[in-house]
């Protein structure tokens, strides 16, 4: 597996792996939203953050949000209802949190 691209742009290689990790889980944070077809405003709600941090995540803005944050999201993201595929519950537009996802 190839290094990621932040290894050749940063000299110190502790910040590279950091930038590094958060690109990917930002990727699979991104795959999840989208695969359980909630909007930003559902996703801020299930995960109890300001919509503003799911634009941020959503638009690349890797600097703005931690590394903590984003480990925090994808494992309530893949632990919670939410999972790449389709809502099944008529509940999901009103409570994200409710939602039944297959």
């Amino acid at each position: 597996m190839a290094k990621s691209v932040f290894y050749q742009l940063y000299e110190n290689p502790q910040e590279a792996a950091i930038l590094a990790a958060k690109a990917d889980l930002m990727i699979t944070i991104e795959r999840l939203i989208k695969g359980s077809g909630f909007n930003n405003t559902q996703t801020a709600e299930f995960l109890s953050v300001p919509r503003s941090r799911i634009s941020e995540l959503m638009n690349g803005k890797i600097e703005k949000i931690s590394l903590d944050a984003l480990t925090g999201w994808v494992s309530v993201l893949s632990k919670g209802q939410i999972k790449v595929g389709t809502i099944i519950s008529s509940t999901a537009a009103d409570s994200p949190k409710e939602a039944a996802i297959v």
